[in-house]
């Protein structure tokens, strides 16, 4: 346990009264700090009877920090613990002493917080207020959830805890006051009487303190000697380069401060590179808030599908498919397009004759599910959200969009009016046209009037329509009976 002070008058005095209108912390007094301190002490912690014992008493000196409200105002950093050990037979001057200090301590530390307080300024003194307040505060706190009722099993195993502790530091007791052995004793004596021997020499020593020797005269006679020499150098002045540089560095000093003055009195122009590029920060600047007010004056561009250029462009091949479509239709004989739309519309029967033999031949579990699924399709094809295009991809896909088609634009327009060709262009371009008319003309009349075929064509010609007559006998022949059989199986 911890004990706050020794039972000393000053401390056995009550504390004083310590009224709500007490500002100043001249009013407190040791006696005062003492009594509030053993109070708090007394009242933190928990009261456990032991016996009395001649062990060495463990003293703790230790300043309040939130118990009374008038001594919390010293502050923490003042706070002062004071651990000392007093054996029970230290000499009464050692306990006198011992006493004596923690008194000074406490009375050292009033001081001091006296002294900040006195020089503390208005804010300081506020906020350092304010800290003892918010410090009295959290003292309640934590002593009203000490006092706060607890369950009995919690109070019946501290208290269990509590009287094994109290066994404990009894049992260390009763074994400390075993007197010592008979040679500990006696060698301990032995050493205080030749502590005490030594103590008497240096003491003699020190009243009455022997001749110096001859060396040791004379070393103190070379050493005033030497303290002369020294202060008569200090005095001489200084020799003449020591001077000079030592001006020298003072004009050099001055001149600075005399430039720096200088330069803060008269306005400080930039180079003209520098004067260059602020330019061109500013007109930077200008241009970003003149795209800014035109981004912001702009209209809101509608967001479009994700989708939206995959199906543009799925229509744009839908309608070359068509257009391709129609041409070939307008070209076609009568009877190909019959027997197409025909083949188209015998398609669509088929489908639909393969649907409604595959919904006969249905079970029951079957044909239900297979509605199901239908329907769920159907329902998540209307109920299905588009996902919206981001911003920046719309942007700048619209833009490449614009630029490609003003470029196809272009080109078709020159398709329909070609500029005029330059003269070495034109030449070629007319030479290599006459060069291709000439040769379509050649082919041409290579297919009207075919030249005579060589004997080795004649002969190959003679070769092939012999193997066609074969070809075509044994396509009359009439099957094996093998094949028959198995072809009408």
């Amino acid at each position: 346990s911890e004990v706050a002070a020794f039972p000393t008058a000053a401390a056995a005095a009550p504390a004083p009264a310590m009224t709500k209108g007490m500002t100043s912390i001249d009013e407190l007094s040791v006696e005062g700090v003492s009594a509030a301190t053993t109070s708090t002490a007394a009242a933190a912690a928990p009261t456990v009877s032991t016996a009395a014992s001649t062990q060495p008493k463990q003293v703790k000196f230790k300043t309040p920090s939130s118990a009374n409200p008038k001594v919390s105002l010293m502050s923490d950093e003042a706070s002062v613990t004071s651990n000392l050990s007093l054996h029970s037979s230290a000499p009464i001057a050692v306990e006198y002493f011992t006493k004596k200090a923690a008194i000074d301590l406490e009375r050292n530390t009033i001081e001091m917080r006296r002294l900040s307080l006195a020089n503390m300024s208005a804010s300081h003194r506020y906020f350092d207020q304010r800290t003892q307040d918010d410090a009295i505060k959290h003292a309640a706190e934590v002593q009203e959830l000490i006092e706060a009722p607890r369950p009995a099993a919690i109070e019946y195993f501290t208290l269990k805890e509590m009287e094994a502790k109290s066994k404990r530091q009894l049992a260390i007791e009763e074994a400390s006051d075993v007197p010592a052995a008979m040679a500990v004793h006696f060698f301990t004596e032995k050493a205080r009487i030749e502590k005490e021997r030594k103590a008497a020499e240096i003491r003699a020593i020190k009243e009455n303190p022997p001749p110096p020797s001859l060396a040791g005269q004379h070393f103190e006679k070379v050493n005033e000697a030497r303290k002369i020499e020294i202060e008569e150098m200090m005095n001489e002045p200084a020799p003449m380069a020591i001077e000079y540089f030592t001006q020298k560095a003072r004009d050099e000093k001055q001149r600075q401060e005399l430039a720096m003055k200088a330069s803060d009195e008269i306005p400080y122009e930039s180079s003209v590179a520098t004067q260059h590029f602020t330019n061109q920060q500013v007109k930077k600047a200008q241009e970003m808030d003149a795209l800014r007010s035109q981004v912001k004056d702009k209209e809101q561009v509608e967001p479009l599908p994700v989708d939206y250029f995959t199906k543009l462009g799925d229509a744009q091949m839908a309608a070359k498919a068509k257009s391709s479509r129609e041409f070939a239709e307008s070209q076609m004989p009568i009877g190909i397009a019959y027997f197409t739309a025909k083949g188209e519309e015998d398609k669509i029967a088929h489908e639909e004759e393969q649907r409604q033999l595959s919904e006969e031949t249905m079970s029951v579990a079957t044909r239900h599910f297979h509605n199901r699924a239908e329907a769920a399709s159907l329902a998540s094809l209307g109920s299905e959200q588009t996902e919206v295009m981001p911003a920046a991809i719309q942007h700048f896909t619209m833009a490449d969009r614009v630029l490609k088609e003003k470029k196809r634009k272009e080109i078709r327009e020159m398709n329909d009016s070609p500029p005029e060709m330059s003269s070495g262009q034109a030449y070629f371009t007319n030479k290599m046209r006459a060069e291709l008319e000439r040769q379509a003309a050649e082919i041409q009349a290579m297919k009207e009037n075919p030249p005579a075929p060589s004997v080795a064509g004649q002969h190959f010609e003679k070769v092939n329509e012999a193997r066609k007559l074969e070809i075509e006998e044994m396509m009359n022949e009439p099957a094996p009976h093998a094949i028959e059989y198995f072809t009408q199986k």
